[in-house]
């Protein structure tokens, strides 16, 4: 028959408890650890959140262009630098992004007169990608796709981070971290 040794009820309640709690502690720390991965994915994103980017003519800033070209214009609101920004071109529905620019150059604004001021080019350069664009600073990528040809033309860019992590800002203006980078 089987007897119940009264002393190994508090061992073994002590078990139940501690097994339990050893429960209860693995759960916080799987919690604990989920928020830990979504923090570290916002810190990532919070630089590359602030950079922006848009594409226009670029007879906009420089008139001595007769037939207008596509352009982006990448500006680093950030306070901290990006790296091996390089923009391309989609001319048409479907045709792919394999065109790059041609041309890069900064976009400062220059004052023209009394509280005037217009954006200009600094320093143009043939030359498809900007190796460094500083915190504030606004670059623009020259394409040799015609405006009036190409008016539906989409643009992306891909830069690389303080912190070595890729991105793309693609032409709906959604940003995607890369994990690693084919241009």
């Amino acid at each position: 028959m089987f007897t119940i040794n009264w002393g190994d009820v508090p061992t073994w309640l002590a078990v139940a408890v501690a097994s339990v709690g050893g429960w209860a502690a693995l759960r916080q720390l799987r919690d604990q650890q989920d928020v830990i991965r979504r923090q570290t994915i916002q810190l990532e994103r919070q630089q590359a959140a602030q950079i922006g980017f848009s594409w226009e003519s670029a007879n906009q800033i420089d008139e001595t262009i007769d037939d207008p070209i596509w352009m982006g214009v990448v500006w680093n609101a950030s306070s901290r630098p990006i790296l091996d920004v390089i923009c391309r071109i989609e001319p048409g529905p479907g045709q792919g992004f394999d065109l790059e620019a041609q041309g890069v150059a900064e976009i400062v604004d220059a004052g023209i007169g009394s509280n005037v001021s217009a954006r200009v080019f600094l320093r143009p350069r043939l030359d498809r990608m900007v190796p460094l664009i500083r915190a504030e600073s606004r670059f623009g990528f020259k394409t040799s796709v015609p405006v009036n040809d190409h008016g539906v033309a989409r643009m992306m860019v891909r830069f690389t981070d303080d912190a070595g992590l890729h991105w793309e800002v693609d032409p709906d203006l959604h940003l995607a971290k890369l994990k690693s980078r084919a241009w």
